[in-house]
C-alpha cells in the first residue's frame, strides 16, 4: 500500500457503502476539496446505489433531500460514464464487477469501500489500484497531509458548535466506522481549543 498521497493528484473512486454515511461523505469530499490530494469519482451505479439504500432505510425523507444529495455528489465527484463489465473480474462478488471494471477504466488509483468482502476476495498485487477502508484511507490523508486534516477539522468543528451548540466530530467518525481516524480527530481538536 501507499504511504503517502502527496505530490500526486490521486484518482479514488468511492463505494456506495461509504457516500451512504453522511459523516464519511462530508469528511471525503471536504478533504479532497481542502487539500487537492486526490479527487473523488463515480460511476451511475454507484449514485444509484446510494440513493437506493437511502431511500429503503429512510423512507421518510423528502425526495428534495435525495435530489439535493444526488446533485451534491454529481457536482463534488468525476464521473467515469463509459466502462465494460470485465469478464476476468477477480472478486468472488459479482455484484461487485462493476467497481472494479469502472476502477480499470477510470485509471484509479484508489478505491475506497466498506465492503469487507470485495477488500479480502482479490488479490491485491494483481490490481492496477489499491483498496482501502474509509478509516484507512482517512488515515492515509492524515499522514499525506496533517494540516489539510487540521483545517477540515476546524471547519467541521465550527459548523457543529453553530448547528447544535457542540462539537460530535468524533462520536459520529467512531459510529461511521472509523474510530482510529475519530482519534486523530480528537488530536486535532485538542490543538485547536
Amino acid at each position: 500500500m501507499a504511504s503517502s498521497l502527496a505530490n500526486v493528484l490521486a484518482k479514488v473512486l468511492i463505494d456506495a457503502n461509504v457516500l451512504y454515511s453522511r459523516t464519511l461523505r462530508d469528511w471525503l469530499l471536504l478533504l479532497a476539496v481542502e487539500g487537492g490530494m486526490y479527487r473523488g469519482y463515480r460511476t451511475e451505479d454507484i449514485i444509484a446505489e446510494t440513493i437506493y439504500h437511502l431511500r429503503r432505510d429512510y423512507p421518510q425523507l423528502d425526495g428534495g433531500v435525495l435530489t439535493e444529495l444526488r446533485n451534491k455528489l454529481e457536482t463534488c465527484l468525476t464521473p467515469i460514464p463509459q466502462y465494460e463489465i470485465l469478464a476476468d473480474y477477480p472478486g468472488a462478488d459479482p455484484n461487485d464487477a462493476h467497481l472494479h471494471s469502472a476502477a480499470v477504466a477510470g485509471g484509479i488509483g484508489y478505491v475506497v469501500t466498506n465492503d469487507g468482502s470485495f477488500t479480502e476476495s482479490m488479490d491485491h498485487d494483481d490490481l492496477t489500484y489499491e483498496i482501502y477502508d474509509a478509516d484507512s484511507f482517512l488515515l492515509l490523508v492524515d499522514d499525506s497531509s496533517s494540516e489539510t486534516v487540521h483545517a477540515v477539522t476546524h471547519r467541521q468543528a465550527e459548523w457543529f458548535i453553530q448547528r447544535h451548540g457542540e462539537c460530535h466530530l468524533v462520536d459520529e467518525l467512531i459510529l461511521a466506522g472509523c474510530p482510529e481516524f475519530a482519534d486523530r480527530v480528537r488530536l486535532h481538536l485538542q490543538s485547536l481549543y
